[in-house]
């Protein structure tokens, strides 16, 4: 190394030690060290001034910024071998996706940085465990976090690293997440233990915290008071001021349960000042909502009614924020526009055109009256609809329907007072919900005709290659025969090769596999017949039996990649409109339509509460959609009531609304386009 690159190295550690205690000073030495770098060609220097830098934006709070930086800094680490810098990036990036709660992301970065950090950077391997870990408790994978615990345990035992607080402060929160109160309490134990003479206040603060948490869930709640107001002593001695207005909160939430409303109230004042004092919406949305119960309890049913309204409403903006910050993530983690593995199967120029021509229509939309922006929106979509139709014949009038049954669904809530009493959809919510369904398939312009369109596993070219290889294969086998005996697979194969490729030709279009296809196409796949040049020849080749042995539908593995991009290319589209603000979350909506309640949809896998009531009946309707029309020929054709059955099936395994599908059919609204299809199944039967 140069004197250069040493003086480089000092400064990107001074930096790193600055963050948090001056960021200026910091910021400006790292901005000097990625000048010297680039001034030296030091790609080492280059490689962690861009680390170093991610971590900087981060304190600011830009995540997808951050998560840029880190990608590029991976992108460098790997061009110069430098482990332990690839193992820093991706425990940064698990790191950031945890914050916009991408725990699946998290989870796989957390797992890569466990591939190098054993041998590059075991300093940093109970760090990665303690962190996976809490990775895994966000997704309720609780005997993972526990494993991850232990695990982190072991080795530092291993390792004579006494800093045995840090995975039992964890373990208690597993256990306390669980409602193992009695094991929470141990751990917790155990960590403040490891504590006595330790100046490490943040977690002794933690331990408290758990144990108060357990002592409430086992409704000890004079003892619960009592640990909470320890670790606010705590807390306020180390100035970590973040974690005030959730303990203040908790402790109004007893004196709640106890009746005893001053204390109560006194508490909740607290914990909504700091929560306004350090910005931190969702706290004070939370306190809000306490409020509200409080004075439920208090019968003041007005002031009850406000600070619900408020508190709900900060909500619902943070968790539009937030979609918005996990949809910029999702663009960074995807990379380029339809980056496609094999075959270049379409040019991904359809996507940037596309982007191309909606800026061009944005720029048109912002120079009208805006009296005139209204007419030119629905011009637009109905445009865009008929687009779609034209190019997808097989889901002609699908978002149309959509439409139809998700409105009427929202208007006759409105009039409900039964199932829904407290929901009411403005028009301007409704409106969204239409555009949302007319567009919701909008991604599918930059999905390649040959996968849209796409209505058996084979196409026509591959299954007529495959019949000349079978020709071959029966002409080389009789041949054989009239010289020597050929084995029983042999024989076998020249006896029945034209019924194999019957059978491979109905399994091509076929949806499903039947009991039985995997053991013959297995069979087929595996027999080779040895040419006297020396060369090989087989039925079928690896591509074809990739695609033969789909379990349901046609699309291979890379190609169904490609399709579910359509949701997530049908968001980045929408958000080229200049929507006005009462239709602002039409974009949102209409990539949302593949989402689950359990977390298993896509693009985001937003689960639970993230998945809104908005949401959750646009993915029914699509469902019902998709398996009662009768244009799509590579799926059967469900009646109303079976396509009810498949949703309620769903439903029981809790990745739709149920209530939204009872709802549905109990005021028949299942039935809305029911003459539509029935003309659609009649035009069907009458073809050629």
């Amino acid at each position: 190394m140069t004197k250069i690159d040493i003086k480089i190295d000092e400064m990107l550690e001074e930096a790193r030690s600055l963050i948090n205690t001056n960021y200026d000073a910091g910021y400006k030495i790292l901005e000097e060290a990625l000048a010297l770098s680039k001034e030296n060609d030091y790609k080492r220097g280059l490689a962690w001034s861009t680390l170093r830098k991610g971590s900087y934006i981060l304190r600011k709070d830009q995540k997808s910024s951050a998560l840029a930086y880190y990608f590029d800094a991976l992108k460098q680490m790997e061009a110069i071998e430098d482990y332990r810098g690839i193992c820093r990036c991706h425990y940064s990036l698990a790191t950031t996706y945890g914050l916009i709660n991408q725990y699946d992301y998290a989870l796989n970065h957390f797992l890569k940085a466990l591939e190098f950090v054993e041998d590059h950077d075991p300093s940093y391997y109970s760090k990665v465990l303690n962190n996976l870990s809490s990775v895994y408790l966000a997704l309720k994978q609780y005997d993972e976090a526990i494993l991850a615990c232990e695990k982190s345990i072991k080795l530092m035992s291993d390792l004579g690293d006494i800093r045995y607080y840090m995975p039992y402060t964890s373990l208690g929160e597993v256990y306390l997440a669980k409602s193992d109160y009695d094991q929470a309490l141990k751990c917790a134990d155990i960590a403040l233990k490891y504590l006595q003479e330790k100046d490490e206040s943040n977690y002794r603060a933690f331990a408290n915290i758990i144990i108060a948490g357990a002592y409430k869930g086992l409704k000890y709640y004079d003892e619960a008071l009592i640990v909470y107001n320890r670790a606010l002593t705590i807390i306020n001695k180390q100035a970590d001021l973040h974690r005030l207005s959730s303990i203040h909160r908790e402790i109004a939430d007893l004196y709640l349960i106890k009746k005893e409303y001053n204390y109560a109230f006194r508490h909740c004042q607290i914990s909504l000042t700091e929560a306004i004092k350090n910005q931190s919406s969702d706290e004070e949305a939370l306190t809000l909502l306490l409020y509200a119960k409080l004075y439920e309890g208090l019968e003041n049913y007005k002031k009850a009614y406000e600070s619900y309204k408020r508190g709900n409403s900060i909500l619902e903006k943070n968790r539009m924020e937030g979609l918005e910050e996990r949809y910029q993530a999702l663009l960074i983690n995807q990379g380029p526009i339809l980056e496609i593995k094999e075959n270049a199967l379409e040019k991904p120029s359809r996507s940037d055109g596309l982007i191309h021509t909606l800026n061009e229509i944005k720029r048109s939309y912002e120079s009208i009256h805006k009296k005139e922006q209204a007419a030119l929106t629905n011009a637009f979509v109905e445009a865009v609809v008929d687009t779609i139709d034209i190019r997808d014949t097989t889901t002609v009038g699908h978002s149309k329907r959509m439409a139809k049954y998700a409105t009427e669904i929202m208007r006759v809530m409105n009039d409900d007072m039964i199932d829904y009493p407290e929901v009411y959809f403005s028009e301007d919510d409704i409106k969204t919900m239409y555009y949302a369904a007319l567009l919701h398939d909008i991604g599918k312009l930059s999905v390649p005709e040959n996968i849209l369109l796409k209505d058996q596993r084979l196409s026509d070219d591959t299954l007529e290659a495959i019949h000349c290889r079978c020709k071959s294969i029966k002409y080389a086998l009789g041949y054989k025969k009239k010289f020597m005996p050929l084995s029983s697979d042999e024989e076998e194969m020249f006896n029945k090769i034209e019924d194999h490729y019957d059978f491979i030709k109905r399994l091509s279009g076929a949806y499903h596999m039947n009991p039985g296809d995997q053991a013959r196409i297995d069979k087929i796949y595996n027999f080779t017949l040895e040419l006297e040049t020396g060369e090989a020849i087989g039925v079928l080749r690896p591509n074809d039996y990739d695609a033969l042995i789909i379990d349901r539908g046609n699309l291979t593995k890379d190609e169904w990649d490609l399709m579910r991009k359509h949701a997530h290319f049908t968001t980045v589209f929408l958000k080229k409109i200049p929507w006005s603000d009462n239709l602002e979350s039409v974009p949102l909506l209409a990539g949302s339509h593949h989402e689950k309640i359990d977390g298993s949809g896509y693009p985001l896998g937003l689960n639970g509460g993230d998945v809104s009531l908005e949401m959750r009946i646009l993915g029914v309707v699509d469902i019902f959609e998709a398996l009662t029309a009768k244009d799509r020929l590579y799926k059967p054709v469900y009646s109303i009531e079976q396509a009810l059955n498949i949703l309620r099936a769903e439903a029981d395994s809790g990745k739709i609304d149920g209530q939204v599908i009872d709802f549905f059919e109990k005021h028949k609204i299942c039935y809305l386009c029911v003459d539509e299809i029935e003309f659609k199944q009649t035009q069907r039967k009458e073809r050629p």
